[in-house]
């Protein structure tokens, strides 16, 4: 029996060496790891619990945040910006090399309490400049919940106009995506939102559709934007996470 199996068990010692040195040479030539003395990036998307915000009342505290890359500026450089749960968000600026600026401030990008769960970047109004859309979620407070859109000026200035434009959607946002729905041209959004996290709330709306938890359409009207959540027929009690 030896004889028959011994030349193959060589072949595959033989062949599972030479797979692993491939694998940790090309690894090595792929992946190089860079901190935020060498990028220029410090941030850091921390969870602290207490006694009124922890994992036994907030199931979902640890979904974590969104990035969004794109080029804000239009140099052909991907700028960063990084949603945060309990810390602020932040804009990074793309100086190429892998090396970028925190920019947060001087961009126009608020802090405040909210928490922030996702980022969605598309130019909205057509004007060559992609914008900034922050989904907020979690909070009892629905006052912290409102999600914001910061509007491009160029030379990477933001200002925001969610509540300007009828898209401060104060429901559970977990992630935002853009699409043309109605097919006329322009950019439409629709918010997925979720369930109420805390568990006593999502306990006692078990069964029932509540609006504040439904996802919401956005139909883009140039100017400014109109819900029509109900009359898409998208009105749900589901727990959504993302669309496309």
């Amino acid at each position: 029996m030896v004889k028959y199996y011994l030349p193959l068990i060589v072949v595959l010692l033989s062949l599972g060496s030479c797979t692993e040195s491939a694998f940790e040479k090309t690894s090595e030539e792929l992946l190089v790891l860079k901190d935020h003395v060498q990028t220029g990036i410090l941030f850091s998307n921390d969870i602290r619990e207490d006694n009124r915000l922890n994992y036994m009342f907030y199931q979902s505290i640890y979904n974590g945040a969104g990035v969004g890359a794109a080029d804000l500026d239009n140099d052909g450089l991907e700028d960063l910006f990084f949603a945060g749960n309990q810390v602020p968000d932040k804009l990074y600026k793309n100086l190429g090399n892998l090396k970028f600026e925190d920019i947060t401030s001087s961009a126009g990008i608020l802090e405040d309490k909210g928490w922030s769960s996702g980022v969605a970047i598309a130019d909205i109004n057509g004007d060559g400049l992609k914008d900034i859309y922050v989904s907020r979620f979690l909070l009892e407070d629905s006052t912290l919940r409102n999600n914001k859109l910061y509007m491009n000026q160029g030379g990477m200035k933001f200002i925001e106009k969610a509540e300007e434009l009828g898209l401060d959607d104060n429901g559970y946002t977990i992630q935002t995506a853009f699409l043309d729905y109605d097919q006329d041209g322009d950019l439409d959004i629709y918010c997925v939102n979720q369930p109420p996290n805390h568990s006593s709330r999502r306990i006692a709306l078990k069964g029932k559709i509540d609006y504040a938890f439904t996802d919401r359409l956005y139909r883009n009207d140039g100017n400014s934007f109109t819900e029509v959540t109900d009359e898409s027929g998208i009105t749900n009690y589901a727990y959504g996470l993302s669309a496309i």
